[in-house]
């Protein structure tokens, strides 16, 4: 999901103020509008990709954690994604049983 792109330029702005205040030996290369703004806002983009990719990496763990319960879960993001794209690894009946309670809460909030 893009962010709004006010709301981007806000948090690089601020990021830019927070660095140019914390370090007047820096202050010439962050006071260079198109060079501070362009570091300020891929750091920024770095920043919201490390929480983007923790939090596919937890949802993944999860999701192995329900379809695959005997096997081990990888450590990594790399592993996750080798594992889900091993499409002989899914059996019917894992599906299924995946199923199964998520179902079972949508019976339960709407049932009828």
């Amino acid at each position: 999901m893009m962010p709004e792109p006010y709301v981007e330029i806000e948090r690089v702005k601020n990021r830019l103020d927070a660095i140019a205040r914390s370090d007047s030996m820096t202050l010439a290369f962050w006071s260079n509008l198109d060079k501070g703004y362009t570091i300020a806002l891929l750091q920024d983009r770095v920043a919201r990709a490390v929480v983007c990719l923790k939090s596919c990496s937890h949802c993944l763990t999860e999701v192995h954690h329900n379809l695959f319960p005997e096997l081990p879960v990888p450590m990594d993001l790399k592993g996750l994604i080798e594992r889900f794209c091993e499409g002989a690894v899914v059996t019917h009946k894992q599906l299924v049983e995946g199923a199964v309670l998520p179902l079972s809460f949508v019976r339960l909030r709407y049932p009828h």
